[in-house]
C-alpha cells in the first residue's frame, strides 16, 4: 500500500488529500447540523407537549366548573328536589315532563372547545 502511494504522482496525491479533507469537512458539518436540528426538534416537541398539557388542564378545569354549575342549578331547582326526596318516586317520563315544565330548569350541557386541540 505504501509503495502504491509512493509511486503516485504529486497531482494524484494532492487530489486524494483534497478529497479526504472535503469528506472530513462534510462529515463534521453533517454531524453539527444533525446535532443542532435534533436539539431544536427536541426543544420544540417539549414546548408543544407543555402547551398541549396546559390546554388540556384548562379544558378539564372549565368542564369541571361547568359540571359544578349544573349540579348547583339542579340542587337549587325545587321541582327536581321534590322528585328526589319524594317517597313515591315518579316514573322517568314524569320526571322528564316535570323538568321540562319547571321554569328554572333550563339546563344545557356545554362542550368546551379549544381550537388548539382541535376540539
Amino acid at each position: 500500500m505504501s509503495e502504491k502511494f509512493n509511486n503516485m504522482s504529486f497531482r494524484t496525491k494532492l487530489l486524494l488529500s483534497y478529497i479526504a479533507v472535503i469528506i472530513l469537512c462534510i462529515i463534521i458539518f453533517g454531524l453539527t447540523v444533525f446535532s443542532s436540528i435534533s436539539r431544536r426538534f427536541e426543544n420544540e416537541i417539549t414546548d408543544n407537549n407543555a402547551q398541549i398539557t396546559g390546554l388540556a388542564v384548562n379544558n378539564m378545569t372549565n368542564t369541571m366548573n361547568n359540571i359544578e354549575q349544573i349540579l348547583y342549578s339542579v340542587q337549587a331547582n325545587s321541582t327536581i328536589e321534590k322528585m328526589l326526596t319524594a317517597s313515591n318516586p315518579p316514573s322517568p317520563y314524569e320526571e322528564i315532563a316535570a323538568i321540562e315544565q319547571a321554569p328554572s330548569a333550563s339546563f344545557s350541557f356545554m362542550v368546551i372547545s379549544s381550537p388548539q386541540l382541535g376540539l
